[in-house]
């Protein structure tokens, strides 16, 4: 079943795109619509598939589920509230991440739970209207909102790393500007990182800024240094 999801998913780390140049391009790519609240997304991608856009590889920190907001909830909201407050809020919505990502700043909220809030939606209604983006169990986490259980839940294992020790998600490139001490305090097993490594043995290269966030020598150096840990 296709699903429309809020673009916040599409947008995550739509200002600093990191795509890997080694990165397969997958079948079926994610085309924003001309709703900038919506975006298609296939029902097949998974965890280790990089949301896209065009053709670029969008290395969001969560799996695409996270942040989303089907289609069919969408609507809800508007049979239930004017359509002018909807629009209002997700134009608010865009307008924050707009700012963070000025700023360099990636993060995803839980946006379905905060809209769901804000129309005082009823949690078995919705549970309802998921459009299968959502498990039962994904859903109850949403709902709690609860951010280690999210982070856990909605890792992209693909780029990241959760930490069971602090609750948080570590990125490749920000392992790869920690020092070998600070990973061995953070307890992020090198096995891990060595993953995320040849996940993206050519680098990781920025086609907002034109440039090159991790380089090949930089992988490279990254890998000898967590290998000798």
């Amino acid at each position: 079943m296709k699903k429309l999801i809020s673009l916040i998913a599409v947008l995550a780390l739509g200002a600093i795109v990191l795509a890997s140049c080694a990165a397969k391009t997958p079948e079926k790519t994610t085309e924003p619509t001309t709703d900038f609240a919506t975006a298609e997304a296939s029902t097949n991608a998974t965890e280790e598939e990089p949301l896209m856009m065009g053709d670029v590889p969008i290395h969001n920190p969560y799996t695409l589920a996270y942040g989303a907001i089907p289609d069919s909830v969408l609507n809800y909201a508007r049979e239930n509230n004017s359509h002018a407050d909807v629009q209002t809020y997700l134009n608010q919505m865009h307008a924050k991440y707009d700012a963070r990502y000025t700023k360099g700043d990636a993060t995803v909220d839980n946006e379905l739970y905060y809209f769901m809030k804000e129309f005082n939606m009823p949690e078995d209604t919705v549970a309802q209207k998921l459009d299968g983006l959502y498990t039962d169990a994904e859903f109850k986490i949403i709902c709690a909102n609860d951010q280690k259980a999210i982070n856990r839940a909605f890792v992209n294992s693909g780029y990241c790393y959760f930490s069971e020790l602090d609750g948080k998600i570590y990125h490749l490139y920000d392992i790869s500007k920690m020092t070998t001490e600070e990973i061995r305090q953070k307890q992020i097993p090198k096995e891990e990182i060595l993953k995320l490594i040849e996940n993206h043995p050519d680098g990781m290269f920025d086609f907002t800024a034109g440039k090159y966030m991790l380089t090949k020598e930089e992988i490279d150096s990254l890998r000898t240094r967590i290998a000798a840990m």
